[in-house]
């Protein structure tokens, strides 16, 4: 039997294609610690579960809109933008800000101003989970594409 010779170089045309998906990752690694940041300063409004109609079911005991928001409120207006249009209603804001909300209460509207504050430490543990579990898959992601056989990734055989 002869010795068959492997040959491993990589045609330079070729060469951008093994760092593309490192690229990629480094990309989206910065993306997952720019949200971490945000999430982490993002101001918390006491409000446990918010329909995407604006309707409250659920608040948080002791938070900033306990007293003043009541379940079964349906926000209207959130510092005079309709709620539809009004995805980045806390955007700009922190903790000790006044934003004001029109709901519909019952057959009454009333206008409710809460206070934000900063998201306490369980609110931030509650946010960051999420991308705690895609910064795992990210690592597996990233370990596997390292340590893979050269030119045999897709080699089922």
């Amino acid at each position: 039997m002869r010795n068959q010779e492997i040959n491993l170089s990589i045609p330079v045309s070729n060469r951008w294609w093994i760092s593309f998906p490192f690229v990629i990752g480094i990309v989206v690694l910065g993306f997952m610690i720019w949200t971490t940041a945000q999430m982490m300063v993002y101001p918390h409004d006491g409000i446990g579960n918010l329909h995407p109609t604006g309707l409250i079911t659920d608040i948080e005991p002791g938070g900033p809109s306990d007293g003043k928001l009541q379940e079964a409120d349906k926000i209207i207006l959130v510092d005079g933008v309709a709620w539809g249009e009004s995805y980045e209603a806390y955007k700009g804001k922190k903790g000790g800000d006044q934003v004001n909300f029109l709901v519909a209460r019952g057959d009454e509207k009333e206008s409710v101003s809460i206070t934000l504050i900063d998201p306490p430490s369980r609110e931030i543990v509650t946010r960051i989970v999420p991308i705690s579990i895609a910064m795992i898959f990210w690592i597996l992601g990233m370990a596997v594409h390292t340590f893979k056989q050269a030119g045999r990734a897709a080699d089922m055989s």
